[in-house]
């Protein structure tokens, strides 16, 4: 059965240079990723709560999320109506990049499974985009 979710990505324009610390931590790349439910009933689905960054992913090895440590995680759900919408600011790092070199990625959204709730098992990718390695 299709997923009335949609995911759809944009590069979010730099700030500064790309070794300056955000409050997402150290980043070379900031990428928005949406959400959407765009069926006709309200859709639950399972989002781990403080490593929220383990749910998304891209299709290249060479953009990287940096974690961080957690030591009181857990699944958090997420219901969206009809037309709603959520949205997640992932920051990422190149990994193994030459400057100058253009990487062309899709993003991956993987839900967190929550056994107790009937949340949905959701696997979605976006368009791809591209970005120049600086």
């Amino acid at each position: 059965m299709k997923s009335s979710l949609t995911l759809t990505a944009r590069l979010v324009p730099r700030m500064g240079p790309p070794s300056e610390p955000a409050p997402q931590g150290r980043h070379d790349i900031l990428v928005l990723c949406t959400l959407k439910n765009v069926g006709k009933t309200t859709i639950v689905f399972g989002e781990w709560g403080c490593s929220w960054y383990a749910n998304w992913s891209t299709n290249t090895p060479k953009l990287r999320i940096e974690g961080w440590p957690c030591s009181a995680n857990m699944i958090c759900l997420r219901t969206l109506a009809p037309g709603q919408a959520h949205q997640k600011v992932v920051p990422f790092r190149f990994f193994n990049t030459t400057q100058g070199e253009r990487l062309s990625f899709k993003m991956r959204f993987l839900s967190s499974r929550e056994h107790r709730h009937k949340a949905e098992n959701v696997s979605l990718e976006s368009a791809p985009l591209s970005i120049m390695v600086l």
